[in-house]
């Protein structure tokens, strides 16, 4: 019996073959995009943190201005 995962971006089931799992959530391909500049990334170059996407340059931009806020 195959689970059915539903893609954390667009809400909709996952059939393809391959299935993407980041920070415990799951993705299409096609759905692994940065919540800052809207870039598509890959299962490779995928930064997450507090349940978002970045690509590496919004990933850093984003830990330096939670690290300036927590201070």
């Amino acid at each position: 019996m195959n689970m059915v995962y539903t893609c954390s971006t667009c809400s909709t089931a996952i059939c393809d073959q391959i299935i993407l799992r980041i920070d415990g959530n799951y993705f299409h391909s096609s759905c692994l995009i940065c919540s800052e500049c809207q870039r598509k990334l890959d299962e490779h170059r995928c930064y997450a943190r507090d349940g978002k996407l970045f690509c590496k340059e919004d990933f850093f931009k984003y830990e330096t201005t939670i690290r300036s806020i927590r201070k």
